[in-house]
Formats: structure tokens, C-alpha cells, sequence
């Protein structure tokens, strides 16, 4: 989710946990053009883009990028979600509303912080 960023300039390879990961921010940015209005609410609600071998690279480039702008813009709602997320049984899915419902609780209407967060988005580097 916000595991460290591949470097191939690095001697390490790694450029470190929370690193800009230029790979799925590049995809991120050729995505936003096309991007759908209802991509962030698919995304947390459905697997089925993470699924779809056309859709996988936005998807993943997507959540890459909620994950970065919630702990940048959030951090405290997006420890509690996380600690919320941490506390379910293992493998037991949860149905698209209760998703929906469960982020919604800590981060408000997920309309509203989808204009927040393409606009966080655009403005990295």
C-alpha cells in the first residue's frame, strides 16, 4: 500500500518507505483525463478494475495514489480507517455498501474528497 518506492538510480534500488513512487504516479496522470466520475467510489467499493488486465495499471496507480494523498492530506482519518481495516477477520469480505459506509466515517462523502484528491494528485511530482 505505501511500501517503499523502487529506485533503479539508487545503488539500493529503493528510494524509501512513503517515496513519491514515479512509476504509479506517471500512470496516474496519463489516467486522469479519461478518468470516470464515479472511479474513486468503483474503486473502493468493487475489486473488479484490479481484476481487469485493461484496467489493472489505472487501478493500482489509483489506490497508489489515494494511499499517498490520505496519509498526506489525512493522516489521522487514514490511521483510524486503517486500524479499522486491521481489525476484520481475515479473508472475510465486506459487501460494496458497507465499504462505502466504512470510509465515508472517516474521510466524509467520498464526492467531495474525490475533487480533493485529483486536484492533490495533479499537483505532484
Amino acid at each position: 500500500m505505501y511500501f517503499e518506492t523502487p529506485d533503479l538510480h539508487s545503488a539500493k534500488g529503493w528510494a524509501g518507505v512513503g517515496a513519491v513512487n514515479r512509476f504509479r504516479l506517471d500512470q496516474l496522470h496519463k489516467y486522469l483525463p479519461v478518468r470516470g466520475p464515479d472511479s474513486l467510489k468503483t474503486l473502493l467499493t468493487a475489486d473488479g478494475r484490479f481484476r481487469d488486465p485493461r484496467q489493472a495499471a489505472d487501478a493500482y496507480a489509483e489506490a497508489w495514489g489515494l494511499v499517498y494523498f490520505l496519509l498526506h492530506q489525512h493522516p489521522k482519518e487514514c490511521i483510524e480507517y486503517l486500524k479499522l481495516l486491521a481489525s476484520k477477520q481475515p479473508l472475510k469480505q465486506d459487501g460494496p455498501e458497507r465499504r462505502l459506509e466504512e470510509f465515508e466515517k472517516f474521510f466524509g462523502p467520498w464526492k467531495r474528497l474525490d475533487g480533493e484528491f485529483v486536484r492533490f494528485i495533479a499537483r505532484v511530482k
